[in-house]
């Protein structure tokens, strides 16, 4: 298997399939993924670290809740991150993301991510690796 992001058309939206090796590191591409769809990578900087804990209430959403947290955290703490690590423990993913804080004069913007859909989402173990299907509404 090799690990890749495969980008879906969809109308008004945008989807993708991502796939990794194991669950940490399939938070940490869709993490990043979210990060590059918003904001031009090459233009930021890891300046500082901010940590992001979020308790998972349903395993199955994973997914879904870390990229609803991100993107409530790139809004309400005008961050952005080039770099993400990620670890599961009980209940929780913890994020360290990399990165500094938003500069209009600096950070080139390519879309507006305005929510985290439920359509055709999923969560899948396929044995040797890890896959998941998501819809941001642009």
């Amino acid at each position: 298997m090799e690990e890749e992001i495969i980008e879906l058309e969809h109308t008004a939206d945008i989807g993708f399939i991502v796939r990794s090796k194991d669950l940490e590191g399939l938070i940490k591409k869709t993490a990043l993924l979210l990060a590059n769809i918003m904001i031009e990578e090459k233009t930021v900087e890891e300046k500082e670290t901010k940590t992001v804990e979020i308790v998972i209430s349903d395993k199955e959403l994973i997914i879904i809740d870390v990229l609803r947290e991100l993107l409530y955290f790139f809004e309400t703490e005008n961050f952005i991150w080039k770099d993400v690590h990620v670890s599961i423990k009980d209940n929780k993913v913890i994020l360290n993301l990399k990165g500094e804080k938003l500069n209009f004069q600096k950070h080139k913007f390519k879309k507006d991510v305005k929510a985290i859909t439920y359509h055709d989402y999923y969560l899948k173990n396929k044995g040797n690796y890890f896959e998941t299907r998501f819809i941001l509404d642009i």
